[in-house]
Parts: C-alpha cells; sequence; structure tokens
C-alpha cells in the first residue's frame, strides 16, 4: 500500500503548462502523453498592473506561510521566480 505522500503530487499553478510538469503530472498519473500544444493560450491574462512596494510586502506578508510551505516543498529559487512578491521576505 502507498503512503499517503505518495498519492499526491504537488506543483505550482503558475508552471503547470509547462512541458515538465505536464510529463511529470502524467508520469504521475501513469496516463500517456498526447503531444500538448504549448504555443496555445486559452485563456491569456495580461499583466498590466503593477504594484507599489508598500502593497508587495503587504501580499507577501498575507501569504507568508504559503511562502513558506513553497521554499519547503519547492525550494527558494522556484518560489522566487513564480511569487517575486516573496522577496519582500527576503526569500
Amino acid at each position: 500500500m502507498s503512503s499517503p505522500a505518495e498519492e499526491l503530487h504537488l506543483g505550482l499553478s503558475e508552471t503547470q503548462f509547462t512541458p515538465e510538469a505536464v510529463v511529470a503530472v502524467a508520469a504521475f498519473l501513469d496516463l500517456p502523453l498526447e503531444a500538448p500544444d504549448f504555443g496555445r493560450n486559452i485563456n491569456p491574462s495580461p499583466k498590466s498592473v503593477s504594484l507599489s512596494e508598500t502593497a508587495r510586502r503587504q501580499l507577501a506578508e498575507r501569504f507568508r506561510d504559503a511562502c513558506a510551505f513553497g521554499v519547503e516543498t519547492f525550494g527558494a529559487e522556484q518560489v522566487r521566480t513564480c511569487w517575486p512578491t516573496a522577496k519582500a521576505l527576503g526569500i
């Protein structure tokens, strides 16, 4: 019987549609992988809003526990790359 940890696949939503993440999920689920079209963006979200440093710090503080879990699970480099506001916490 497998342990609960072996029955979970954790990933970041910011990277879920990368080739590496799709391959990892397919392998975890033991599913055949068809060639996805990574060049097609179904629901693009423009990033046109910039946050002030105060807002970045507040956002980082609000999600401090999530950032800590992210660092523990995925590593500080991955968290810094995916969650730029984590830099306000010194990550």
